[in-house]
């Protein structure tokens, strides 16, 4: 599955792709060949947001994307992340995905 949108909080254009994963594999973003774990671990203090930190690379607005995957059961999922726009090692994953968004794309 893929969407693209505008960013919540920075306005730039990004595209979120949820591939599905290993078993045991559990969550985690790609974003320029970059990998961060959708842990706790990784979290990062941050305004209005959540966000995870890796390496350098920061990815924020999570929580709206995981809670969603959680509430399906999606335990093992790749989600790619491409910011057109964007140079820096920053991205946001805007609200893509809500549950009804996810129930549409899935036919259940």
């Amino acid at each position: 599955m893929e969407r693209k949108g505008i960013s919540l909080h920075s306005g730039k254009v990004s595209t979120v792709r949820l591939c599905p994963g290993f078993a045991g594999q559990g969550r985690w973003f790609e974003f320029r060949k970059n990998l961060v774990p959708a842990s706790v671990e990784f979290a990062q203090v941050s305004p209005l947001c959540t966000t995870l930190c890796k390496d350098g690379v920061r990815i924020r607005t999570v929580e709206h994307l995981l809670s969603a995957l959680e509430g399906f059961g999606v335990d093992n999922c790749r989600i790619q992340i491409e910011n057109v726009d964007d140079e820096g090692d920053d991205v946001e994953v805007r609200r893509l995905v809500n549950l009804n968004l996810l129930i549409d794309s899935t036919g259940k």
